[in-house]
């Protein structure tokens, strides 16, 4: 079953994204501003997510067992080349042996690639407890962590946001 493929613009929350429905062909988009490596495993991961649908239908979880399978076996012939990099390899055999469901839920292979993504600065996992901090222009104050992020209190609205602990800010 062909698939549709389109660069598309830079979007905050996902690198990428898979569309399949009965009225129109399955599509595959991948954020322009990604790294050639972040580029690739995306384009990977959202194929494999057509290839489970070609195969099972609706019956197979999006990130699920099937999908797991798919990612890894057009993923894995790709580590005998040069398409990632040698520290990158060390994080995606790891990765590979149980793949999550988004790379930013993978924190090595996320620290990994958001240099690409954000400015250089300090992870908000270094900072203490009330230690303010910059982000996109806004300040914010660190305050505890909740399961796997860190809630911070933006002082110019009053209102919490939940940060992955690896984002990178201006002290």
């Amino acid at each position: 079953m062909p698939v549709g493929f389109k660069v598309s613009r830079a979007r905050q929350t996902k690198w990428g994204d898979y569309r399949f429905g009965s009225a129109v062909m399955p599509r595959i988009t991948v954020n322009a501003n990604l790294s050639k490596e972040a580029f690739l495993l995306t384009l990977l991961h959202e194929f494999a997510h057509h290839m489970v649908q070609v195969r099972y239908g609706r019956k197979a979880l999006p990130h699920g067992q099937e999908w797991k399978s798919a990612f890894a076996e057009i993923t894995l012939p790709l580590f005998d080349t040069d398409a990632f990099g040698e520290e990158l390899l060390i994080i995606l055999r790891r990765h590979m042996q149980n793949p999550r469901a988004t790379a930013t839920a993978d924190p090595q292979l996320y620290a990994y690639f958001q240099y690409g993504l954000h400015p250089p600065g300090e992870a908000i996992k270094d900072l203490k407890t009330g230690d303010t901090f910059i982000y996109k222009g806004t300040r914010y104050s660190r305050g505890v962590k909740v399961r796997t992020r860190i809630k911070c209190l933006n002082t110019e609205n009053n209102r919490w946001y939940l940060f992955h602990p690896t984002v990178r800010v201006e002290q």
